[in-house]
């Protein structure tokens, strides 16, 4: 099975060539989201009472606002710009057993991986003035985790009125 999913929204807001007397002035701002994601299903039927699942996943998250001004005067043209970006990027695998020894007993375990790829913030400030322009980026840096988890549970059916469901989790 493979399924995947693109999707962005994207918002622009402003106004166009204001006349504010001794100059005219044009601003833009811009919010935008948007994910992609991508993942590959495999189920597999080992015999009448085990079968597993392996699913392999892709995940792309990224945000922006920002806004750009810009006016004209008889001493030229100026532009500012500012932008904020983030985003996490993801890749991960799981694979999940079930298993049926019994009719009174239900097996469950898994376990999976996931590789993260965060960019916390990045700040984009750029100016154009006629004399100087400087751009300056500034922000955290990217930061890199791995994701690991595991679990067994046993669904046990002791009696008609009975039925007791352990289990363990891990994840760090």
């Amino acid at each position: 099975c493979f399924i995947s999913y693109v999707g962005e929204v994207r918002d622009y807001f402003g106004f166009d060539n204001r006349d504010m007397g001794y100059f005219q002035g044009w601003n833009d701002a811009e919010v935008a989201w948007g994910n992609q994601i991508v993942a590959l299903h495999w189920n597999h039927i080992h015999n009448s009472r085990a079968f597993s699942n392996v699913t392999g996943t892709y995940s792309n998250y990224g945000f922006l606002v920002g806004n750009k001004f810009t006016s004209t005067s008889p001493l030229g043209t100026e532009r500012t710009e500012l932008r904020y970006e983030s985003g996490i990027r993801d890749f991960g695998v799981k694979w999940d057993l079930d298993f049926i020894p019994s009719p009174s007993q239900y097996w469950k375990m898994g376990g999976g991986y996931t590789y993260h790829t965060f960019t916390p913030g990045m700040n984009v400030f750029e100016i154009e003035y006629p004399e100087a322009s400087p751009d300056t980026s500034f922000g955290s840096s990217t930061v890199y985790a791995h994701e690991i988890q595991a679990y067994i549970e046993n669904d046990w059916k002791i009696t008609e009125k009975l039925k007791l469901n352990v289990g363990i989790h891990f994840a760090g």
